[in-house]
């Protein structure tokens, strides 16, 4: 049997700009492939893309363990599983960088909505006690009419 040539490896920890940055991916599979994805995602109660990337990952752990037990001496399997291991924490700790960033955001966004929502009620009420101060006020324009329409009815009366 052939030797299959290694994949490549990065030998250095990746920066937080290159786990971070996202490339959408493409593919064609049949309608078994899918069908058999779909039950795996929803066995874990993955989201459809949470399900794919986990699938894929599983995928390139397995073809790089493979590559790691054929290699031939156990100081190069140590070396490529460090390596493995170095990329896997690199990727880790951008995921856990990333998920830090969403929970500030969503504090910040729950306390806003918070404001918001005080600040609703707060009009609310300023907007009931103007309109009850409202409802004084036409009250007392149209006692006030009516006194000014008796007033002009008895000054234009002949004494």
């Amino acid at each position: 049997m052939a030797k299959k040539k290694p994949l490549s490896v990065k030998k250095q920890r990746p920066t937080y700009k290159e786990v971070l940055d996202k490339k959408e991916v493409c593919i064609e599979v049949t309608d078994d492939t899918l069908e058999e994805l779909k039950e795996i995602i929803q066995l874990h109660w993955w989201d459809f893309n949470e399900g794919i990337r986990r699938i894929l990952g599983a995928g390139i752990g397995t073809l790089l363990a493979e590559e790691t037990a054929e290699s031939s001496s156990a100081e190069s399997r140590i070396g490529l599983l460090s390596q493995r291991l170095v990329m896997s924490e690199g990727k880790l700790a951008g995921e856990r960088f990333e998920l830090s960033g969403m929970r500030q955001t969503a504090r910040r966004l729950e306390l806003s909505n918070n404001a918001l929502h005080e600040a609703t009620s707060m009009l609310a009420a300023t907007v009931g006690r103007q309109n009850e101060e409202l409802v004084k006020l036409k009250t007392q324009l149209k006692k006030r009419e009516r006194e000014i329409a008796l007033l002009s009815k008895k000054k234009k009366a002949p004494a």
